[in-house]
């Protein structure tokens, strides 16, 4: 089981909290908000707040990534 005691000690809601710990469970792989939201139990747009506060606070990383079109995929997300 990962340790995920550096998460609980952040100044930062128990939303966002959930949040970075499903991201890190899956940072190799491409989530959208909607995943994370079904995933985690709340709205989408809920999802889209915080990931948008955690960016801001510099918590967390998003990586946009484009298919060979130049059509919008799933985005990627580094814990900092």
């Amino acid at each position: 089981m990962a340790n995920y005691k550096k998460f609980w000690q952040m100044d930062v809601s128990p939303i966002s909290k959930l949040i970075l710990i499903y991201i890190s469970e899956n940072n190799s792989n491409n989530i959208s908000y909607s995943d994370i939201a079904y995933d985690c139990n709340i709205t989408r747009k809920t999802v889209i707040n915080h990931v948008k506060k955690l960016c801001d606070q510099g918590l967390i990383i998003k990586n946009f990534t484009l298919d060979s079109n130049g059509a919008s995929l799933p985005n990627s997300y580094s814990v900092v």
